[in-house]
């Protein structure tokens, strides 16, 4: 409330003989009452300024805070998942390991089963070196009549992979082999369609010498008597060598 000070001032009025008409006037002491009115309400704007202030804070901290949680429980999520696939490759991982484990101890029985059984593995009269079994014929005659007897045999002319399967061999001189360029000249393949990537042939050797009409283009090979390769007439007679593989014999028969 505002202080009220009246000043009061009588006046005569002459020719009326009345006194006491009394002026009231109304009006403030000084200027401290509205700077006093000024400070409370800067102090309410202020005060109402910093309550906005924290509730916007509040708010933002909260929304934050949402949005935080959000992302963690999208993390979980994806986490989850994870596992569970995590989960489902080691089932099947452990499965496969499982059926490999089998596998591995059926072909250890059928490994052991087949060592006790080598040394009586090839067929009377035969050689074995290796997985493979040997004949060497006794009898003598042209590269196909060879090669027809060691199919009756259930084999086929001998394919010579290695140096240690030569020098095995070495000992079998003017013996047919399974090589031959009867398709193209100068391309030599054995009888089991495979290329040429092992040799050993003798010095100037293959050479495809053409003695006469006897004895056409040398096309077939065989053993020499110096104990390496040498190209020659298909025709020309030869003693052979038949291979059969020992898992052939196996499939044709003998039974695990």
């Amino acid at each position: 409330m505002e202080e009220i000070y009246v000043n009061v001032d009588r006046l005569k009025q002459s020719g009326s003989g009345t006194e006491g008409v009394t002026k009231v006037t109304q009006r403030p002491l000084n200027g401290s009452s509205n700077q006093s009115s000024s400070r409370r309400l800067n102090k309410r704007c202020c005060g109402f300024v910093f309550l906005g202030l924290l509730t916007v804070s509040l708010l933002t901290g909260t929304g934050f805070a949402v949005i935080r949680v959000l992302n963690l429980s999208g993390i979980r999520q994806n986490l989850t998942e994870l596992l569970e696939i995590s989960n489902l490759q080691i089932s099947s991982l452990t499965e496969e390991r499982n059926q490999l484990n089998a596998s591995l101890t059926k072909m250890s029985e059928y490994i052991a089963r087949l060592k006790t059984l080598l040394p009586d593995v090839c067929p009377s009269g035969w050689k074995q070196f290796k997985v493979s079994c040997y004949f060497i014929s006794d009898q003598r005659g042209s590269w196909d009549e060879g090669r027809e007897d060691c199919k009756q045999r259930g084999a086929d002319l001998v394919v010579i992979e290695g140096s240690e399967e030569m020098n095995f061999l070495a000992k079998k001189k003017d013996s047919w082999i399974g090589l031959n360029d009867r398709e193209q000249e100068g391309t030599w393949k054995w009888v089991n369609g495979a290329p040429l990537t092992f040799t050993f042939w003798d010095d100037n050797q293959p050479d495809n010498w053409n003695r006469n009409s006897e004895h056409p283009r040398e096309d077939c090979v065989h053993i020499s008597h110096s104990l390496k390769w040498n190209d020659l007439s298909c025709i020309s007679s030869q003693q052979w060598i038949c291979e059969n593989n020992i898992t052939e014999i196996f499939a044709n028969g003998l039974q695990l």
